[in-house]
């Protein structure tokens, strides 16, 4: 695990609440944002919940005003993910393989690999629907910036000792 106290990415699946409210500046908000999970993605019951005097109107547009302030990369780096991982990924599926080395008795092998391309198709497609990457919203300027990805990614999957 990465030592949360130097860093707001963590490899746990599930960070801890301090890390998103590093991420995200605001105890609160984060509170509405798991909120809001558990009520399955509704904004207006999650608000209600979490304050149960407001009035049913006043709690979807409180709770839509909630969700325009969460950014979901802040989202997606507490839990290790981004741009580099995305292309990292996707790399790595293009280079996927399914089947393997069969071992024969007399020691001889047969190597059954084949390319895999669906195996983090799926994957790829939620995420960079994220990033806007991918899906309806591809081709519009990303929430992030771009310059110097390719050197930070280079830079890391040195550190990383990841293949070319």
């Amino acid at each position: 695990m990465i030592n949360q106290t130097n860093s707001i990415t963590t490899t746990d699946s599930k960070p801890d609440i301090e890390v998103l409210e590093r991420a995200i500046g605001d105890k609160d908000l984060v509170i509405f944002l798991l909120e809001w999970l558990k009520c399955g993605q509704n904004a207006t019951k999650a608000y209600m919940n979490l304050h149960p005097n407001v009035e049913y109107n006043s709690a979807r547009v409180l709770g839509s005003k909630q969700l325009t302030k969460v950014n979901i990369l802040d989202i997606l780096t507490c839990y290790g993910l981004g741009i580099e991982t995305y292309l990292l990924q996707l790399k790595a599926g293009l280079e996927a393989m399914q089947g393997g080395i069969i071992k024969l008795r007399d020691g001889s092998e047969i190597d059954t690999r084949s390319p895999d391309h669906k195996t983090r198709r799926q994957y790829h497609e939620v995420l960079g629907n994220l990033l806007k990457m991918e899906g309806k919203d591809a081709g519009e300027p990303p929430p992030f910036d771009l310059s110097g990805l390719g050197a930070a990614i280079e830079k890391s999957r040195i550190e990383r000792g990841l293949p070319y």
